[in-house]
């Protein structure tokens, strides 16, 4: 009897032992996120007057598989080419929203070497990644952008060694 039980308990030991295993959970990118705002071909004249003013971004989450929370990291990419071979803007986020300055987009498209007061075709993007593995890549978008340029002030005045004096109150700089 003791053997019979003993077998028992054994079989009911190799039933339950040989279950299949749970195989390991691997975090894997499942689906990327999509850029919603702006709408795509839509245009932006910068001004003095929108300077102060905000372009929001916004896009879906991106998925990732894991069953554990996992938050990815965002960045919204702007470049003058399609492939984003050398963004001119590069701002990260852990949301999937992002407001950023006319100001702060008319001094970086300016400084890429833009036409001043020419509209532009720029690309963006929004690239996903947990740390900085898994990188998924959204659709990109045209935004059409005209930049603000500001002139410096004219001179009030040519010194003795002939160059110029601009007014202390033009530029907020004592002389």
């Amino acid at each position: 009897m003791k053997k019979h039980i003993l077998l028992s308990a054994l079989a009911v030991l190799l039933i339950t032992g040989c279950g299949k295993e749970k195989e390991n959970e691997v975090l894997a990118a499942v689906e990327a996120q999509e850029l919603l705002m702006p709408v795509d071909s839509s245009s932006i004249t910068i001004t003095a007057s929108n300077l102060d003013s905000n372009l929001v971004f916004s896009w879906t989450p991106a998925g990732y598989s894991a069953s554990f929370f996992v938050k990815p990291f965002y960045m919204v990419q702007l470049s003058r080419e399609e492939y984003f071979s050398n963004p001119f803007l590069g701002l990260s986020v852990s949301d999937t929203t992002l407001k950023v300055s006319c100001d702060t987009l008319n001094k970086s498209l300016l400084l890429s070497g833009v036409d001043e007061a020419m509209p532009v075709s720029v690309y963006i993007r929004v690239k996903s990644h947990i740390a900085n593995q898994l990188v998924q890549n959204s659709n990109s978008i045209i935004l059409n952008i005209t930049p603000y340029f500001a002139p410096p002030p004219e001179p009030d005045t040519i010194d003795n060694s002939g160059n110029p004096v601009i007014n202390a109150f033009q530029t907020g700089k004592e002389q």
